[in-house]
């Protein structure tokens, strides 16, 4: 089951499936599965960026 994976090995996991990106995978590990994760969606990691808050890519 899911839920007793490593938080890491769940996310490989994930966003091997079709359709699941890094932020379907984090959602559904901190939402569906209560592992730390956060989702970021292309418009926080842009204004991330912008705010000097994250390295650029």
């Amino acid at each position: 089951e899911l839920k007793n994976w490593d938080a890491a090995k769940a996310r490989e996991f994930l966003v091997s499936l079709p359709g699941v990106g890094v932020k379907t995978a984090a959602c559904v590990l901190v939402f569906d599965l209560g592992v730390p994760a956060f989702p970021v969606d292309t418009h926080v990691a842009r204004i991330s960026r912008r705010l000097g808050w994250a390295p650029e890519k």
